[in-house]
């Protein structure tokens, strides 16, 4: 969903969009480091939390930001991420003493239909990105305006694969096509919907105002909840090796500008009718650097940590940026423990 720009009393701009062919293209960013603290840049501790790095991302290509979906290889080493234009940007990572440093070898390209062709626009908002069995080359989106749930069997030297219908869930008609299906994440092999796609609105709430998930394989569906906190809506979810989910959430503030929040969930909770809540690992505003936070990707490091990578949508509004910033966790254990 874009970002509550009226909110910060500034005026919406309308931007272009050209005709691009269903190719992929060689993409040019550029990257600036940047520290997570304005305050302190020495800092390295965020709550649950340790700072790993992060990127202001920029480019001229008339189609990059936006980003709204991001993955990563098992060694972090490669990256996948969507925009809510109905893109993909693929490039590798490129680290540097551990940390990550730029972007290289990067595309674009459109996502395309069943047919082969660019989406239209007003179903070409994919939101939710995750991946099947590990690999960047078989993956699932989620699709915000449409409630729709496609998979891709991408090459490993392209992104022009068409989509095929994966999954639908009861009443999808009845979510606001502006608050719909933003997260999305294939449930790991150590769990008991092994396979499954954990599916969540960004803000559909429930009569006791708890937002609303689903479990999704095809044609099944069933519900369950997660508590709102705090004013946030959801924005993405991944898993960790442990088997616990993260949440990533995001609330804006007239005074306190945008805001992010990291909930860990235990695995074990996700289950039909189920009402989760979780651990916060994260809460930071704009003191930080923080902006549209709307995707979060994991990987394991060479060092053996768990890397939290997100990323955000900067709308295509000069005022807002694309960011990269990564975290490791204080403690990698299960908080079903």
């Amino acid at each position: 969903m874009k970002f509550c720009l009226s909110l910060l009393a500034i005026a919406s701009i309308s931007t272009h969009i050209p005709f691009i062919a269903n190719a992929a293209e060689k993409l040019t960013i550029t990257s600036k480091l940047i520290d997570f603290s304005a305050v302190n840049p020495t800092q390295e501790i965020f709550d649950e939390l340790l700072w790993r790095g992060g990127l202001v991302l920029e480019s001229t290509h008339s189609q990059f930001g936006g980003l709204s979906g991001i993955e990563l290889s098992a060694n972090g080493e490669k990256m996948l991420a969507i925009s809510d234009r109905g893109f993909w940007v693929k490039a590798d990572v490129i680290y540097k003493n551990g940390r990550i440093s730029g972007l290289a070898n990067s595309l674009i390209a459109p996502i395309l239909n069943a047919n082969g062709k660019k989406f239209v626009r007003w179903k070409a908002d994919s939101e939710g990105l995750t991946k099947r069995n590990d690999s960047l080359s078989d993956v699932v989106i989620s699709v915000e305006s449409d409630q729709a749930i496609y998979r891709f069997k991408l090459g490993n030297d392209d992104l022009n694969a068409r989509a095929m219908d994966w999954g639908t869930i009861k009443d999808a008609k009845k979510i606001a096509a502006n608050r719909g299906l933003e997260a999305i994440t294939a449930l790991p092999k150590n769990h008991k919907y092994r396979g499954w796609m954990l599916v969540a609105a960004e803000h559909k709430l429930d009569k006791n105002k708890n937002h609303t998930a689903w479990l999704v394989n095809g044609k099944q569906s069933h519900e369950l909840h997660i508590t709102r906190q705090g004013g946030y809506d959801i924005t993405d979810l991944n898993y960790l090796p442990n088997g616990d989910i993260l949440l990533l959430e995001r609330a804006i503030s007239i005074f306190g500008g945008p805001q992010m929040q990291i909930r860990q969930i235990c695995g074990k909770d996700v289950k039909p009718g189920a009402l989760m809540s979780g651990k916060s690992l994260l809460r930071a505003s704009g003191i930080q650097a923080v902006d549209n936070m709307e995707g979060i990707g994991v990987h394991i490091a060479a060092n053996g940590e768990v890397i939290l990578t997100v990323i955000s949508d900067d709308n295509f509004h000069f005022l807002q940026r694309n960011l990269m910033l990564q975290f490791t966790l204080r403690n990698p254990a299960s908080i079903c423990e």
